[in-house]
């Protein structure tokens, strides 16, 4: 009898041994197989994209001060009262009759330059002074952009006297050098004229007042449609620019959540299957003491020792398997921001190689222009 209990004894016991065994081992795998997963991760990449864009659209190349041509003051030899009358057109018309004479291109009447010439010679009157620049230091080309007059040669003449007419007026000026080649200069093509009789200085007589200039439409203008395109094509690219960097720093901040999950991960496995084995071992020397000694009360305690070991084991295992679930869903998350990232360079990759054509066509333009204005200002 004894005999039979000790070995029925030895039969409970030794399943009970392979129970704990099976069981044990099945935790460590456990732990090998979240390694493996956590090992595995999510594999994503983000696009390399181009820095900036290499071109930019220069100024428009407007001469920063484009020449002015302002001979000094013509004054007649006497000043007095004279009875005859001057007039615009008249002044305009034997100037190019000047000009035809010397095979040159009449030049055309603009109001705006009619309307800087009025101006002036009213202003010179009403505050008394004969000169190119106003006691403010402000000359015609001040007169002339203020009026909304884009040009790229501007040049005046300025007459002060009694001249018994138009062709004498515009004789004198012919007689003076600087006046003169203001008059047959090959790089004006427009006028306006003003003549007024006034008092100056207290005694009546005329002032008179002849502006000429080359407008800047003389030189083939730029697309107003390339450069708003220039720019509208600009600020996107600078709007996907700030949405990329915002959007990568985000993709950065999750994959460091993502890394510290996995850290956590790997150290709540490492610390189950540590405690899994200290498990084990205990068990196992519990189950060698009772084999030796058949005394239940010896191994009892290693195997409840081994079996605490075992819950706190397969506790770090369900905390990882938590975490683990957490990172799955922080790695969709991953995934999704970097496909949006990638998307958005693809799109920013696009509209800068666009925005290169639409720049080097505003580039020759702008090339154009400035091969224009230098051939005309060295007339």
């Amino acid at each position: 009898m004894i005999g039979a209990f000790v070995s029925l004894q030895e039969r409970c016991e030794g399943n009970l041994y392979d129970e704990r065994t099976v069981r044990l081992r099945f935790a460590i795998v456990l732990g090998v197989v979240l390694l493996l997963v956590l090992g595995a991760g999510v594999r994503w990449r983000l696009q390399n994209r181009l820095a900036d864009v290499p071109q930019r659209i220069s100024a428009l190349p407007t001469p920063a001060s484009p020449p002015v041509s302002t001979p000094g003051p013509l004054r007649a030899p006497e000043l007095g009262v004279s009875g005859a009358m001057l007039a615009r057109d008249g002044v305009v018309r034997e100037t190019n009759a000047r000009r035809s004479r010397a095979d040159l291109s009449v030049l055309q009447e603009h109001p705006t330059l009619t309307a800087a010439a009025e101006r002036k010679v009213a202003d010179m009157l009403a505050r008394q002074y004969f000169a190119h620049d106003n006691p403010d230091g402000r000359g015609i080309s001040t007169v002339v952009s203020g009026l909304g007059y884009a040009y790229l040669r501007v040049g005046e003449n300025l007459a002060l006297g009694n001249f018994a007419s138009d062709q004498a007026l515009v004789d004198a000026w012919m007689n003076s050098p600087g006046h003169r080649e203001n008059m047959l200069h090959k790089g004006f093509t427009e006028i306006g004229a003003a003549v007024r009789r006034g008092t100056f200085q207290g005694r009546e007589t005329w002032l008179a007042v002849q502006v000429f200039a080359l407008p800047k439409s003389a030189c083939p203008g730029m697309d107003d449609t390339l450069l708003k395109s220039v720019e509208r094509q600009e600020g996107e690219l600078d709007k996907l620019d700030a949405r990329i960097r915002e959007q990568r720093t985000r993709v950065e901040e999750l994959v460091r959540e993502r890394d510290a999950l996995a850290a956590d991960i790997a150290r709540l496995v490492s610390e189950g299957n540590a405690k899994i084995a200290e498990g084990n071992a205990e068990i196992e020397e519990g189950n060698r003491i009772y084999r030796e000694t058949g005394d239940r009360s010896a191994a009892e305690p290693h195997w409840t020792r081994g079996e605490q070991l075992q819950r706190e084991g397969a506790q770090k295992h369900e905390e990882a398997r938590a975490k683990e679930t957490a990172m799955r869903a922080l790695e969709d998350t991953l995934v999704a921001r970097t496909t949006e990232v990638n998307e958005l360079i693809a799109t920013f990759n696009r509209l800068q190689k666009e925005q290169q054509v639409l720049v080097a066509r505003a580039n020759a333009s702008i090339e154009a222009f400035n091969a224009c204005v230098k051939s005309m200002v060295s007339l």
